[in-house]
């Protein structure tokens, strides 16, 4: 191999910083933000610092390469121990990570603009050629990266993509993500890509059981949903859909009464049924940072081709702050600015439960009680909130009514869905019906 050709793929380094990241996890933290896996050019190293940094970012011991495998596996991709004691033992100082990631990165770009020449050349050996095409060409994709990217488009390119987008809404409303209560999709809209929609709402009132409405609804119709929750279990989720699937009341188990033969045949049925949902629900209990979500939720979308449309989190005030020195309502400031980012990154809307105040108990809630922090509401495409009146008014007798109050909703109105609420099926309205909505696709 020429001097030339060595620097762009670099494998001593590669394997260095793969090593560092084994030997000592936290050095990661200072590489995973400009470092990506696709920058590398050694496969194996490539998936195994995929997955250093995800079980990292979890809080996941990397320095378990027994670990380290099974993710591998899980992932379908290949387990080189060999490879990874060569990355081991090429490190004396975990303390020059941060040196071998740079010269990752420059090996990466490199190629990207040895590939470009090349791509020129082809182009002038065409019949024909057009010299300054093939330079205009060339400086385009020289000037293009994946990790410098002015983001600057022609205006005749950004109406032609917006004109095509809003095409493909319209003739095709199916590939479009929406709640599954027809007041809100048809009065208000559905979410697109990039949006972040923050639904609101005091502890007990339904928005867990939102979200999980919005889940089902979505992969009823064939679209990939991931549910990261940082409060409910992996069971109460499974359970909470077999039951309203089923419209077995699930208080009668939580009571100790028994269940009869036919309660237990139609959980069964109602199981099978909803088995082959595409959804992933994710349940830690120790609080996950906005970086951890985005491992999780691009790992899930690898494992399926790329073919994640929705990221429910429930819920926002319980993911963990990057700094923790920092005061509370920064904190959440930050965080909701980065759910945005990650919205637009991934290219999907994201769904996130979020905490009121305590003065929303007994009136209707408003936007200026989204708890800890006044940006959400700035940062937010989509603010709804949930408000069952009979849950604060003290009186004994309690009533199906609730109210969805659409605070804020781009490109749209905003405004108030008289709304009934049933235990099992949830928001619903008086004509909705559940039963023929809910038949599998």
């Amino acid at each position: 191999m020429t001097e030339s050709s060595s620097s762009l793929f670099d494998l001593d380094a590669e394997r260095r910083v793969v090593g560092s990241g084994i030997l000592n996890p936290a050095c990661l933290s200072t590489v995973a933000h400009s470092l990506d896996a696709s920058h590398f050019h050694d496969t194996t190293l490539r998936n195994v610092y995929d997955i250093l940094v995800l079980m990292h970012s979890v809080g996941r011991d990397v320095s378990d390469l027994a670990q380290v495998k099974r993710e591998l596996e899980i992932e379908r991709k290949e387990f080189d121990a060999a490879e990874l004691a060569r990355c081991i033992d090429s490190v004396s100082s975990s303390t020059q990570i941060e040196h071998y990631a740079s010269r990752v990165i420059r090996s990466h770009e490199l190629r990207r603009i040895d590939a470009a020449i090349m791509r020129a050349r082809s182009e002038l050996d065409e019949p024909g050629a057009d010299p300054e095409s093939v330079k205009l060409n060339l400086e385009s994709r020289i000037s293009s990266s994946e990790s410098v990217d002015s983001g600057i488009r022609e205006f005749n390119e950004v109406l032609r993509d917006s004109i095509d987008s809003m095409r493909e809404s319209t003739s095709a409303p199916e590939t479009v993500v929406s709640f599954g209560i027809p007041a809100i999709d048809e009065q208000f809209g559905r979410l697109f890509a990039g949006d972040l929609c923050i639904v609101g709402a005091r502890p007990g009132v339904g928005k867990s059981k939102f979200g999980e409405q919005v889940a089902m609804h979505n992969g009823r119709q064939g679209r990939r949903v991931l549910i990261i929750s940082i409060e409910m279990q992996h069971e109460k989720y499974g359970s909470r859909a077999i039951l309203s699937e089923a419209n077995v009341d699930g208080r009668r188990i939580r009571t100790g009464q028994s269940l009869s033969r036919s309660d237990w045949d139609k959980l069964e049925e109602s199981r099978q049924r909803i088995a082959s949902l595409p959804i992933g629900v994710q349940f830690r209990r120790k609080r996950q940072s906005v970086g951890a979500i985005r491992s999780l939720a691009k790992m899930y979308s690898s494992r399926h081709s790329g073919d994640l449309k929705l990221l429910i989190i429930d819920y926002l005030q319980l993911i963990r702050a990057e700094n923790l020195r920092s005061p509370r309502h920064e904190q959440v400031t930050q965080i909701s600015a980065d759910l945005k980012s990650l919205a637009l990154e991934l290219n999907i809307p994201i769904l996130a439960m979020c905490q009121l105040n305590r003065s929303a108990a007994n009136d209707k809630p408003t936007m200026s009680q989204l708890r800890e922090s006044g940006s959400i509401e700035q940062d937010a495409d989509e603010v709804i909130l949930l408000h069952r009146p009979d849950m604060f008014s003290g009186s004994s007798e309690k009533s199906e009514d609730a109210v969805i109050s659409v605070q804020k909703f781009r490109d749209s109105c905003t405004g108030e869905i008289s709304i009934k609420w049933d235990p099992l099926r949830g928001f619903c309205t008086p004509t909705f019906n559940f039963g023929s909505e809910w038949e599998p696709s």
